[in-house]
């Protein structure tokens, strides 16, 4: 027997329906005709449509497309759908628009036979509780971007405080790295230098202030240029070392800073070092176990202590290594038992690499693998490595070929293999490659006559300061510089450009041009476990691929080395690429790693063709790329 509901009690449920605090809305049919509604959604929406209305247009605007496709899918399969902060935007009753977001349940409404009727919508008004998240996330991301431009910001102040690369010397190899601690403060007090002196050794130092943030890099900063400058005037360790001392004693923040300083002699492998409250070095010697140096018994700096020194012997094929404490004194682990995996690291490191890091560089290996297997545990101190092995001095570079175009590139191969050997970074052999390419090419073609049989002469060495010496002779005509005319006569200013110091001398018999230019190889700083170093360019040279794509402005796109061999072959694809100047060309330049003053000389000519018939030849090269570099000297400014 169905219950019988009086009149009263059909009046009950409808109040009670009407102040649910929710909004109702039941939808007849797909037109979706407003059958029934709650005060809450007429108070929201009761203006924009009536009981009776079919609503479709007016929902479409209030909640969207996405709403209407949800409504129609519980009508068609009776499946009800949960929403939540689903977007609304409406005119309210005072005619302002505004965005409100709702979270709704859809369910199916059916006739009593059970056929689906039509979509009943519950929702709560949830626009507060998405407006405080919304506030909260944005804040968050203010905070982040804040604290990222904060470790940006002191990333920077510790890069431009310690060397950004190690010396290329002979006799040494050198690497180091620094990791920052994974804290707030982002900068750290954590130093090193590798510095050649005067009589032939080889500063090494490691050093590391209390603390972290801009205050302990800027002790640092202030305790290392004491340091060095005392070292590279011809200071012992403990002069070098007391001056740093008194210096520290004026300084804030410099009380317990501890060092280590050694001075090693590539030629005898003698080392000379002084532990100011620091680690000793670790040495891993040929045959041997790892074994760490005896502390000298020196003080932490602003002690007023002395700074006795010890000393060792290094074999040829030895490995140093000098830290901060911060890989061995890690969370959870007793320094003791950090200092015998370090050993156990560092042996592993040389003599069972990674296939990956066969052919790397041993000091490079070392640290990279000691910083990853050392720290994967987690770290909670800035780190420090720099890591040096005797090796026997390369022998240098001599090479006698005809002054032919293809001695230039036996040239450039043979010098770059000779760069890499001795661990040049990838910049000096650009730069060095691009000087002594410019310096051939003179010579091929200025320095014979025409149809006679020349003699080029190139040869390089690697002296005690770290500096490559490059000679480039002939045993031809000496022709003095002149201002150069457009596209000509850039050879000289490229060349000297790309180095520290271009002589050149010229007698009866020949020339001789000499470049002087410091070698050196990044030394990475790492920030949230990327390493940041200052490579460029590309350290092999690539034969030149020029690849021409027509259209309204054609395009030539260059890759690898335009030398003055591929100088021909780009002179003849963009002649007819230009029509004798009466069509625009784009040049892309962006991938060449050198491009010979026999190259500038075609693009100034054919740029001058262009601009006669008042067309442009644009050449594109970004900042930074070696053709940029080479454009802005010569007067061809790359297209913007």
């Amino acid at each position: 027997m169905e219950d019988q509901l009086s009149a009263d009690d059909v009046l009950a449920a409808a109040s009670a329906f009407d102040q649910v605090p929710t909004l109702i809305l039941a939808f007849e049919g797909p037109e979706l005709v407003v059958r029934a509604w709650n005060r809450g959604t007429r108070d929201a929406v009761g203006h924009l449509f009536r009981l009776g209305d079919a609503a479709r247009p007016a929902v479409e605007t209030i909640a969207g497309a996405q709403y209407l496709a949800e409504v129609a899918r519980v009508y068609a399969t009776g499946d009800p759908v949960v929403a939540e902060d689903w977007r609304t935007q409406f005119t309210d009753a005072d005619g302002d628009v505004v965005e409100r977001f709702f979270s709704f349940r859809l369910t199916p409404w059916y006739h009593d036979d059970g056929r689906i009727r039509g979509v009943m919508s519950v929702g709560v008004d949830v626009t507060d509780r998405v407006r405080e998240q919304q506030d909260f996330r944005n804040q968050a991301a203010l905070w982040e971007r804040r604290f990222t431009r904060t470790r940006e910001v002191v990333t920077a102040l510790q890069r431009v405080m310690l060397p950004a690369e190690v010396p290329v010397l002979p006799g040494l190899d050198l690497a180091a790295c620094y990791q920052l601690a994974d804290v707030g403060g982002g900068a750290g007090g954590d130093w090193f230098d590798a510095l050649p002196l005067a009589d032939g050794g080889v500063a090494l130092v490691t050093g590391d202030v209390v603390g972290h943030g801009v205050r302990a890099s800027a002790v640092m900063g202030q305790l290392r240029a004491v340091l060095r400058e005392r070292l590279l005037s011809g200071s012992d360790i403990p002069e070098a070392l007391a001056a740093a001392d008194r210096y520290a004693r004026t300084v804030g923040g410099a009380g317990a800073a501890t060092v280590c300083a050694a001075v090693l002699y590539p030629g005898t492998g003698e080392l000379r070092y002084c532990t100011a409250g620091h680690p000793p070095p670790l040495v891993l010697a040929v045959g041997e176990h790892p074994r760490f140096l005896a502390p000298t018994g020196g003080q932490p700096l602003a002690t007023g202590a002395g700074y006795p020194v010890g000393t060792a012997q290094l074999a040829v094929g030895d490995l140093l290594l000098l830290f901060t404490d911060g890989l061995v004194e890690r969370p959870g682990r007793a320094v003791a038992a950090s200092n015998v995996q370090l050993g156990a690291v560092v042996a592993d490191a040389v003599r069972r690499p990674p296939l990956s890091e066969a052919d790397t560089r041993l000091p490079d290996r070392v640290c990279r693998l000691t910083l990853e297997m050392m720290t994967w545990t987690g770290y909670a101190d800035d780190i420090t490595l720099l890591a040096v092995q005797r090796t026997t001095a390369p022998a240098p570079l001599s090479l006698h070929l005809p002054a032919e175009p293809a001695a230039a590139r036996t040239v450039a191969a043979e010098l770059d293999a000779w760069l890499g050997g001795v661990g040049a970074g990838d910049h000096d052999r650009l730069a060095l490659r691009h000087a002594v390419g410019e310096l051939c090419a003179n010579v091929i073609e200025h320095a014979y006559p025409p149809a006679s049989r020349g003699e080029l002469r190139v040869t390089a060495a690697l002296n005690a300061a770290g500096e490559a010496l490059v000679t480039v002779a002939d045993r031809g005509q000496w022709r003095s510089p002149a201002v150069p005319a457009p596209g000509r006569g850039h050879g000289l200013a490229l060349a000297a450009d790309f180095v520290e110091e271009l002589t050149a001398d010229h007698d009866g018999v020949g020339t001789t041009v000499t470049l002087r230019r410091r070698l050196r190889r990044p030394a990475p700083l790492r920030a949230d476990g990327t390493a940041s170093s200052a490579q460029l360019g590309h350290p092999a040279t690539q034969p030149a691929e020029l690849v021409l794509i027509d259209g309204p402005t054609p395009c030539l796109r260059v890759r690898g080395t335009l030398d003055l061999v591929a100088a021909g072959r780009l002179d003849t694809q963009l002649t007819l690429a230009v029509r004798g100047g009466t069509r625009s060309v784009t040049v892309d330049l962006t991938a060449v790693d050198h491009l010979s003053s026999a190259a500038v000389q075609v693009l100034h000519r054919l740029s001058a063709e262009c601009r006669r018939h008042r067309r442009g030849l644009a050449l594109v090269a970004p900042p930074g790329t070696p053709a940029h570099h080479v454009l802005v000297l010569v007067g061809l400014p790359p297209t913007p």
